[in-house]
């Protein structure tokens, strides 16, 4: 005989309470999300100097590592490749560093060996050691700056930078780590849900198992009543 459930479309308590855990689970997982369109909009607002966890993150690869080919520039071979990007942000550090507080210095007005006069910074080629070297000489002779003032200018800056960068985020993953701490608690109606569920679950759960101690006793002969009794949470009275 086949019995249709009248509760059609209805979810079961289980299913139910899958439901909230999984928007828990999402609410908890996009919180690096959520601190980012935060970051966003406080950088498109000016509100404050935003950045986003993995964006510092790229800073603490970067900032050291260029920090490093700095030091190590006047000692490395003559064709040791120099990145593109690494060498444009290590020039525009270098025309920083060759500002005065008294007069602004023109990076622009500067023409490097080798490399084209409507180059973008943002496409700047691969150069070799040899040829950072010959562009760094470029700003410090236009700048009329010592070279190794240049450089000791650039490292400060990473390194500054690379504090900064820790410290933010150190911060952003404390803020992180307090939204999921937060969202990861229930209140209100959709905790008295799980408790109803849970409640449910645990019952189907005790019915089973007495279903099973059942058949096991049967098959060991043992009487095996129809009724039985559960109680729970009774502690010892005096």
């Amino acid at each position: 005989m086949l019995i249709c459930s009248t509760s059609r479309g209805k979810r079961s308590p289980r299913n139910r309470h899958h439901d909230i855990a999984k928007k828990t689970s999402a609410r908890v997982c996009n919180s690096e999300d959520d601190y980012v369109r935060r970051e966003e909009k406080g950088r498109y607002t000016g509100s404050w100097d935003s950045h986003s966890p993995d964006e510092l993150r790229a800073a603490l690869r970067h900032h050291p590592a260029r920090a490093r080919l700095l030091r190590r520039l006047g000692a490395m071979d003559d064709e040791r490749k120099v990145v593109g990007g690494d060498a444009s942000d290590i020039l525009q550090q270098c025309g920083r560093a060759a500002e005065s507080d008294d007069e602004a210095f023109d990076l622009e007005a500067v023409s490097f060996p080798g490399i084209g006069a409507e180059t973008e910074w943002e496409q700047f080629p691969d150069i070799t050691a040899a040829g950072l070297r010959a562009c760094i000489a470029a700003i410090a002779d236009a700048s009329r700056t010592a070279l190794a003032d240049l450089i000791a200018g650039a490292v400060y800056h990473y390194e500054c930078e690379t504090r900064s960068a820790q410290y933010r985020l150190e911060q952003a993953e404390k803020t992180i780590g307090r939204w999921r701490e937060a969202r990861a608690v229930l209140e209100g109606p959709e905790l008295e849900k799980v408790m109803r569920y849970e409640g449910h679950l645990h019952r189907q759960l005790l019915q089973t198992l007495h279903e099973l101690e059942a058949m096991q006793a049967r098959r060991a002969g043992k009487p095996t009543p129809l009724a039985r009794l559960d109680v729970q949470g009774l502690g010892a009275t005096g």
